[in-house]
């Protein structure tokens, strides 16, 4: 949510006493400031008389903005009649592009414009502000029309605050959550686990040279999955705790961001021949160190340092462990720095999550392959990329990288056939052949070995939505949810497709809601949301929805929706396309 503010008749006041108006406007200012951060917001910029400000909520933002107005009035009538300095305040939910802390992007020019549709001591909103305010705030809104405003395509619906109404205290409506819940699909808690829960925050490269930046991002996520294949602990998954890259956030942040009791950081130091490491474990609601150790080691060593992190880590949190079941669940590791080096290089390659760097990290993984043929790793992340290869649509012959990834996966298990990820793609791999009880057993039986991993838990959810127990899914899902709580586009569109599929329409429909919110251009959750708004009867949310969705890709069709059938039940597909045909989506 945006806010933007000015002051009316600025120029006017400045030429009439300069003093004064900047008295003035430093005092009001002041109240902007607590206000914002009252409701939980952001002031991202504040030249001359203008507030630029963001918040999580957008309903913080409107009992924000409603609070300012109601103490300027105040404050105003202290002030001889030409002194008084009266703000304009616009909010739009969109949006933005952040870049070095400032917000850019079509949802703050319309925020822009809404500000100069307000009235001179108002508050102008948005249709989607509206529409999220409504029900939750005793607010009175008037309806301005379409209005069509500079630089901005579209027509912008916009409604005024009724200030005269205001009562901003009194909720319809429970409070909304804290920021970090209310970010969370329908159905998932934060709530604290009972076993010992720890995130592991990616490593800072304190190299001379930035280009080492993926050693560390690799050890980062080494020692994450080594930690979460022990029984006992309940770790983050990499992709919630590599949000956090880069940034200066405290433990107590963290802590509550993602539920958990304990936090470790680091940070590494790597030279032509060595290796530094330092870590350090950390209470977070406290803050308090509780165990920290420096590494130094040749770089030979370098990849031995996770079993120590890992042993001292658990020791520290005081879980008992069996060193010999302990060692079961290692993996291999590498004898040639040069095969350590490939894999991190191959994952660094693997998240940017594009087509060339998908292509350069094959060739790290084949040279994991061809000097550690021993190691199942190698094996692991080519049929990682075999998986996105067939889900997005990047090979040329899907039936080949299917072939592929069997293959590849065969050779893992015969290394180590208890690897949880192996497991894991051994699921999706059974489910791409039509082989339903095999991919069920697989990915059970990735969950029973790595317990604290959430891969196995959400491929688990998934293959059991398509084998016609989305009841059983969505428990799955949501426990993979908890253990990443940095939600994904596809992850909590396949929540909302599984609450359709077990016919709960209203959960459905709000978790879809939210997906497409905040993944506008993520089309798989919008065709989810047409489907279920067809099988509730909202019609023309439905047409809305799909219009939405060839405004964006005007190549899709039923034909694309039901090519491949996962499902056990061809037909079942048949009662999904059904909806989409009758809300509008061509064959």
């Amino acid at each position: 949510a945006i806010l933007c503010a000015d002051v009316v008749g600025y120029s006017r006041l400045m030429g009439d006493d300069e003093e004064a108006t900047i008295e003035t406007l430093t005092a009001y200012r002041k109240v902007f400031t607590s206000k914002i951060k009252k409701h939980r917001g952001r002031v991202v910029d504040a030249k001359g008389d203008a507030i630029l400000a963001e918040f999580a909520s957008v309903v913080d933002a409107v009992k924000g903005a409603v609070e300012i107005q109601q103490e300027l009035a105040g404050k105003n009538t202290e002030l001889p009649d030409g002194r008084r300095m009266d703000f304009r305040i616009g909010i739009n939910l969109g949006d933005v592009v952040v870049k070095d802390d400032v917000i850019y992007g079509e949802g703050v020019n319309v925020a822009a414009r809404l500000e100069s549709l307000a009235e001179s001591g108002g508050v102008c909103i948005s249709r989607p502000v509206y529409d999220q305010v409504n029900s939750k705030i005793d607010l009175g809104f008037d309806y301005l029309g379409e209005q069509q405003v500079k630089n901005i395509a579209e027509p912008v619906r916009a409604y005024r605050v009724n200030l005269a109404k205001a009562d901003v205290d009194k909720q319809i409506e429970q409070p909304q959550p804290d920021s970090a819940q209310s970010l969370m699909p329908v159905g998932v808690s934060l709530e604290m686990p009972d076993e010992p829960s720890i995130a592991v925050l990616p490593f800072t490269n304190i190299s001379a040279d930035p280009e080492q930046e993926y050693f560390s991002d690799g050890l980062t996520e080494d020692i994450t999955t080594d930690l979460s294949l022990l029984p006992g602990l309940f770790v983050i998954a990499r992709n919630s705790t590599f949000t956090y890259k880069g940034k200066a956030v405290t433990t107590q942040q963290v802590g509550k961001e993602l539920g958990v009791r304990y936090v470790l950081e680091g940070s590494v130091r790597k030279s032509s021949d060595r290796v530094r490491v330092t870590a350090q474990l950390i209470e977070a609601a406290s803050g308090n160190h509780l165990w920290a150790k420096r590494y130094d080691r040749g770089l030979e060593d370098a990849f031995s340092l996770q079993d120590e992190l890992t042993k001292e880590i658990v020791t520290a949190l005081d879980v008992e462990l069996v060193l010999g079941e302990m060692g079961k669940h290692y993996r291999d590791r590498f004898t040639k720095p040069e095969a350590g080096e490939a894999l991190y290089r191959g994952m660094a390659q693997f998240y940017k999550f594009d087509e060339p760097s998908h292509a350069l990290a094959r060739k790290y993984f084949e040279q994991i392959m061809e000097l550690e043929p021993h190691s199942i790793l190698g094996y692991i992340w080519q049929a990682q990329l075999c998986v996105r290869e067939v889900f997005l649509g990047w090979s040329e012959d899907r039936d080949k990288s299917i072939k592929n990834m069997g293959e590849l996966l065969e050779k893992a298990l015969k290394i180590d056939d208890r690897d949880p990820l192996a497991l894991g793609y051994a699921a999706t791999h059974q489910l791409f052949l039509g082989k339903h009880d095999q991919s069920i057993t697989y990915a059970k039986q990735a969950v029973v070995e790595g317990p604290g991993m959430d891969g196995p838990y959400n491929t688990l959810g998934w293959v059991q939505m398509f084998n016609e127990s989305p009841l059983e899914g969505i428990e799955n899902l949501k426990r993979g949810m908890r253990l990443s709580p940095t939600v994904t586009a596809p992850r909590s569109s396949i929540l909302g497709t599984a609450y359709r599929n077990a016919g709960q329409l209203e959960l459905a429909a709000a978790t879809l809601e939210t997906t497409v919110k905040r993944f506008p251009a993520f089309i798989s959750g919008r065709v989810a949301l047409a489907s279920c708004y067809s099988l509730m009867g909202k019609d023309q949310d439905a047409k809305q929805e799909v219009a939405e969705i060839l405004r964006r890709d005007p190549t899709y069709t039923i034909a694309r929706y039901t090519s491949p059938n996962f499902y056990r039940n061809k037909k079942t597909m048949k009662k999904w396309a059904d909806s989409l045909r009758k809300a509008g989506l061509p064959e």
